[in-house]
């Protein structure tokens, strides 16, 4: 599978899971219905630009878009879901914002 397939397959599975038609996609990113099929079907190498606007108008950052089949998509936890504890030498309470690697 090349990047570009890569890519279309997560852009169509993104506007899916938003209950998006591409009509739907094209009015909110300002990227014409073609672009976005050409793209969806990897036919295309779409410019940094347009993936930009695509992944804004999924709500999306770009990365989800780019990033490794097999990496997480999202690192940064929910507030109710971060770990607390209490420093007691620095007198302060720590957060745990960011998942940790599994490595």
């Amino acid at each position: 599978m090349t990047f570009d397939q890569l890519i279309g397959q997560r852009l169509l599975a993104l506007r899916q899971a938003n209950h998006l038609s591409m009509a739907d996609l094209a009015l909110l990113s300002g990227v014409s219905k073609a672009m976005i099929s050409k793209i969806e079907g990897g036919d295309c190498s779409a410019s940094a630009n347009i993936l930009g606007r695509l992944a804004a108008a999924l709500g999306v950052p770009l990365t989800q878009l780019l990033a490794k089949e097999d990496a997480p998509t999202q690192r940064l936890k929910t507030r109710a879901s971060q770990e607390l504890w209490s420093d007691p030498e620095a007198g302060y309470l720590r957060r745990q914002v960011v998942t940790r690697d599994a490595h």
